[in-house]
């Protein structure tokens, strides 16, 4: 029986989803996605953030729940729960265009910034997916944004910076190793 230990020529190649520059422009502008659809791959794709640490409602770990307290629209900053054992919340700063979107939120009397659980979100970008017919999920999201940083920046580390994570080899692996039409 194998061990759960592989050397690296025997690990099967990481694959993961890399935007193309069509593709970018196609989910931004598509004519068939309502406001609310734009507005939820907006805040994906600019925060950068994994699904979870956006959500309003997560009834195994309720101390993730992102709620309007952690929100602040003037200074533009958000406090996040980031892969922490800790618990301890990273407050970031917001992309204006998402602070636009969580003041219309707001008004509107939404009770969190994202009232809503992971399967909901689940199903609001399958079905974002289905409408422009690009294969992707909230994850290829927070790819998109390391990658477009990497090819900006041309620098991992930049990447890693886009997206909060502290692993160079991790994003190179899994995120950006490949920029959008590099």
């Amino acid at each position: 029986k194998k061990s759960d230990r592989y050397k690296d020529d025997e690990k099967e190649p990481v694959s993961f989803k890399t935007w193309t520059s069509h593709e970018i422009k196609t989910l931004f502008k598509h004519d068939g996605l309502n406001q609310f659809q734009r507005d939820i791959i907006l805040i994906y794709a600019l925060t950068g953030l994994r699904a979870n640490e956006l959500t309003g409602i997560n009834a195994n770990q309720p101390y993730k729940e992102l709620h309007w307290k952690h929100v602040d629209l003037e200074e533009k900053t958000m406090q996040i729960q980031q892969k922490s054992k800790h618990r301890i919340r990273e407050t970031i700063d917001i992309h204006n265009d998402v602070i636009d979107i969580l003041h219309k939120w707001k008004a509107r009397g939404y009770a969190k910034p994202l009232n809503m659980n992971y399967d909901e979100l689940h199903d609001i970008i399958s079905e974002i997916s289905e409408i422009t017919q690009i294969q992707f999920t909230c994850h290829d999201l927070r790819r998109m944004k390391s990658q477009i940083a990497r090819k900006e920046y041309h620098d991992i580390n930049d990447a890693a910076k886009a997206i909060g994570d502290k692993s160079t080899q991790v994003v190179h692996n899994h995120y950006a190793g490949e920029t959008v039409e590099e």
